[in-house]
């Protein structure tokens, strides 16, 4: 009887060893996995949301609201879906949670591993409508390709120098451009009248371009718009621009829309003066704002890398906030469920990017708003628009009180 005794002792004794190793305590660091692209095409992205991301997590990590510490654990997805898995199996284990899915291709390749490991997947810039409800552990801190359609469609509608004779979108053959396109074409009014697509990282696009202005009438209307819509990131989307504009579709009445992918500095700087006159829809982002926490945020991240954040810094930056707040809201941080928990609490947090809420589908409650390139600066167009409504205004006001000056001398000569 007592070697039986004995032997349940052990046998306590190592069930509460193992228990207390399957539940660390709350106060041990967390690790978040990271999966970025941080070689290949899409690198200009990884890079931005990485440093973004590393500026937030020692913010977070001296929150004293945050009740435990966090490291990452960065791993390169190497611009392709199939890096981006693999890169997963090494940043997601041992994981509270993680950060991937800079792209929609990649996004969507994470998603079902991460709901097969229940742990949330945070996606700082994907935009695909894809994602939407792809899994309960998917979220997304940038807008659905959706909110963009609806933002360009009503702009459309609003300005009648805007609306097109004839509407064509150029699309890159993968689930970001395919997204875009189905999206704006789902509202914008009568549909395209034309879509012409291309296999993503086509080298030459002649072909395509010789087929969308195919698609407007040979004479060239000065009093009608012509609008084309160029579904596309990174190098497609340069590619396609500099090639419209080649062919000669920059005429005052050529109007190139473009997706949320033009403001990437790579892009940018590829196309030079071709993105002048690009319009584009995304979320607000001001870099020159005197709102916290953007100015905040500015100023650190201009402090530790010596220039201004993009928006996919941006992005990086709120990701690991929007993880530390979830753990505040979580009751506990032990396991990758608490995140979840958390995640499904948070409501109305303000970061870099706007007001964060999410919705049951996993994406963010943010609008967006439209764009314009000027002389190589991106602008916001509304703000734009209500400044030269202001200048007028004061104008008019002027005109005004002058004629009224007039008036009141004349009537002293007069009288």
């Amino acid at each position: 009887m007592m070697k039986i005794k004995r032997s349940l002792q052990t046998v306590a004794t190592v069930a509460l060893a193992g228990l207390a190793l399957a539940c660390p305590s709350s106060d041990e660091a967390k690790k978040i996995g990271v999966v970025l692209p941080l070689s290949g095409e899409d690198v200009t992205y990884g890079e931005s949301i990485r440093e973004g991301l590393e500026l937030g997590l020692d913010e977070v990590n001296a929150r004293s609201e945050v009740p435990v510490q966090f490291t990452i654990d960065v791993q390169d997805s190497k611009s392709s879906p199939e890096g981006a898995a693999e890169a997963y199996r090494v940043a997601a284990s041992e994981a509270i949670a993680v950060i991937g899915g800079a792209t929609s291709p990649e996004a969507l390749a994470l998603a079902p591993l991460a709901d097969s490991d229940q742990k949330v997947l945070l996606s700082p810039t994907a935009s695909s409508p894809e994602l939407s409800r792809v899994s309960q552990w998917f979220y997304r801190i940038f807008p659905s390709s959706e909110a963009e359609a609806v933002a360009m469609s009503r702009f459309l509608n609003d300005k009648t120098w805007l609306q097109p004779e004839v509407a064509v979108a150029l699309i890159a053959d993968e689930p970001y451009g395919r997204g875009a396109a189905d999206s704006l074409g789902e509202v914008l009014d009568g549909g395209f009248d034309a879509e012409v697509t291309f296999p993503a990282g086509t080298a030459d696009l002649t072909a395509q371009i010789d087929e969308v202005l195919a698609a407007f009438p040979q004479r060239d209307d000065p009093e009608k718009a012509r609008v084309v819509f160029v579904a596309a990131r990174g190098g497609d989307l340069f590619r396609a621009i500099s090639g419209l504009r080649t062919a000669g579709f920059n005429a005052n009445h050529h109007w190139v829309f473009a997706t949320s992918a033009l403001a990437s500095p790579f892009v940018m700087s590829n196309l030079g003066v071709d993105a002048n006159r690009v319009f584009f829809a995304q979320g607000a982002f001001d870099v020159e704002s005197e709102e916290e926490p953007m100015k905040s945020f500015v100023a650190a991240y201009e402090l530790r890398y010596g220039r201004k954040p993009d928006l996919y810094a941006a992005h990086g930056y709120d990701a690991i906030h929007v993880l530390g707040q979830a753990s505040i809201e979580a009751p506990n941080v032990q396991f990758p469920s608490d995140i979840l928990t958390g995640m499904r609490s948070i409501s109305n947090y303000q970061g870099a990017t706007g007001n964060i809420q999410f919705r049951e589908s996993g994406d963010v409650q943010k609008f967006a708003r439209m764009f314009y390139v000027d002389d190589g600066e991106i602008v916001d167009y509304q703000e734009w628009e209500e400044e030269r409504q202001k200048e007028r205004a004061d104008r008019m006001r002027e005109l005004q009180r002058r004629q009224e000056e007039l008036n009141r001398r004349l009537n002293a000569v007069e009288n």
